[in-house]
């Protein structure tokens, strides 16, 4: 720690200096705690002893897909990274909080079976067509950048379990996707770019992996994070969505005039 200049003095005439910790923070220290060898950083040396006496060795343990292979460094909060092998291969990087806590995992591999199962040709409801056709409007929509948008607008942190990362996240249509196909009747990229609603960041919200899986299962029968357009819209039940931005069907149909 090093000190910049006089601070000033308490109420009682004690002095107080403002320093610089190693760290880059800026802090306020009585005269005494300095003479004495009391206050030695700015608060992260004690964080950190603290995080080495209560660190646990995870090398070696698995949590479900993944085997944990070494320490990879730690994140700007002073969290454990850790490498992990998946079962399918591939090589990930997950603090130790998102492993203990199930918040990950895999990779990635086991949304994307769950969506192979649910949505691919392996699915018994699979049109060929129609379904790449879906395949076609999202690609659109990566395209335009909506998912970013919506993450940086969510801080890359996941609405339903509060799990903040930069990866295993999903931008979520509160109203899905095909309910907007099928409700104003898009069947090219033409007219699709001329409905705001797919690429309204306000119909969009951050999910990690595990919680995106949970909103389109059957567990989730209250129907979070979802919402319709035809029928009963009473039935959907979201949250961290404004229901006054959905758009009337006329007031949609003449954007695409």
């Amino acid at each position: 720690m090093i000190v910049l200049e006089k601070y000033g003095k308490d109420k009682y005439g004690a002095i107080k200096w403002q320093c610089k910790c190693d760290c880059g923070n800026i802090t306020i220290v009585f005269a005494c705690n300095l003479m004495r060898g009391y206050t030695k950083s700015c608060g992260c040396y004690q964080r950190e002893e603290m995080s080495i006496r209560t660190r646990k060795d995870l090398i070696g343990q698995r949590f479900e897909r993944l085997l944990i292979i070494k320490e990879s460094g730690r994140t700007k909060d002073k969290k454990i990274r850790w490498a992990c092998k998946c079962d399918c291969g591939n090589e990930t990087i997950v603090t130790g909080n998102n492993l203990t806590k199930g918040h990950i995992k895999s990779c990635g591999c086991l949304l994307k079976e769950h969506y192979t199962q649910r949505f691919g040709k392996n699915n018994p409801n699979w049109k060929d067509g129609i379904t790449s056709f879906y395949e076609e409007m999202r690609n659109f929509i990566r395209s335009i950048g909506w998912a970013k948008k919506v993450f940086e607008r969510d801080y890359w942190t996941c609405q339903r379990c509060k799990n903040r990362s930069r990866g295993n996240i999903q931008a979520h249509h509160v109203i899905l996707l095909s309910e907007i196909i099928g409700y104003f009747n898009i069947t090219t990229i033409e007219e699709a770019r001329c409905c705001e609603l797919l690429y309204d960041i306000s119909n969009g919200i951050t999910l990690c992996d595990d919680c995106h899986v949970w909103v389109h299962s059957g567990k989730n029968i209250n129907r979070e994070f979802l919402r319709f357009l035809k029928g009963d819209n009473e039935c959907g039940k979201t949250n961290n969505f404004k229901s006054s931005m959905e758009p009337t069907r006329d007031a949609t149909s003449n954007n695409r005039t």
